[in-house]
């Protein structure tokens, strides 16, 4: 029996990875900086492919952080949610991999670092992974901020042919409205999500991921995705409650080229 369940694992890994969509050519030259960042410095991003940064112009390293300030989302301009699709920074990967954002959260415009408390909204900063056509709604991601009236959570959403799954990990789960994230891309070209309370010094203490959802699988229809992606950085809002907001990370890493579940 147990033989004819890995063999039945195998065989839909195999199918899944056969019936994905084909990918153009890798764009080397899109990691001519390799992919982890620290912003250090002020100014622009560097190293990033941006998508519709018109929807969220106030994009920068500021204080040695990714910082996005969001202040106008008419008619849902930045919004990742069905088919629409906000701003995306991003960088190339080809699966497997294992990537890490760490501190990443909502603030207010004048401390970054302090979470807003508004009665009710929808406002997230996170990490995201995209299929190579940055036009096409087909992605997944992990982010950190208020779902409605359930504040201080992290969301979890796959998107596949614009049509969103979401689910969060409940009230007070994130209370500083800040979290360290991380997504591992494995063979199959599946995703699994996990994520954990701010650890401030990674290299001496070691972290403590919890798989999102207790599976690390996130919601909904998984996208088929071919043998690489986009993965990066997102600052999104739904409606103008509990705006202006901003959306920060301290850095992003890419941890390992060879991804593990935990």
């Amino acid at each position: 029996m147990e033989r004819l369940l890995a063999w039945s694992a195998a065989l839909l890994a195999l199918l899944t990875v056969g019936c994905a969509p084909k990918a153009p050519p890798f764009p080397e030259s899109e990691l001519s900086a390799g992919f982890s960042d620290a912003f250090d410095g002020e100014g622009p991003l560097q190293g990033w492919r941006t998508v519709r940064a018109e929807v969220l112009p106030d994009t920068s390293r500021q204080d040695g952080r990714y910082r996005a300030a969001l202040r106008d989302n008419s008619n849902n301009r930045t919004l990742h949610f069905n088919r629409d699709q906000g701003r995306l920074d991003a960088k190339p990967l080809r699966f497997p991999f294992d990537v890490v954002l760490r501190n990443v959260g909502i603030g207010t415009l004048e401390d970054s670092q302090t979470a807003p408390r508004p009665p009710s909204a929808y406002i997230f900063a996170g990490l995201q992974v995209h299929a190579p056509d940055l036009e096409v709604a087909e992605s997944a991601h992990l982010v950190v901020g208020h779902r409605g009236r359930t504040l201080f959570t992290v969301e979890g959403k796959n998107t596949r042919r614009g049509r969103s799954g979401v689910t969060d990990e409940g009230i007070n789960s994130a209370p500083q409205g800040r979290a360290d994230l991380r997504i591992v891309g494995l063979t199959d070209r599946s995703l699994r999500a996990y994520w954990q309370l701010p650890n401030p010094n990674s290299a001496l203490q070691a972290d403590n991921w919890r798989p999102y959802n207790g599976s690390g699988l996130l919601p909904g229809r998984a996208p088929r995705f071919p043998e690489w992606v986009y993965v990066g950085l997102i600052t999104y809002a739904q409606g103008d409650e509990g705006l202006p907001f901003v959306g920060t990370a301290d850095a992003i890493e890419l941890v390992s080229e060879q991804g593990q579940p935990q």
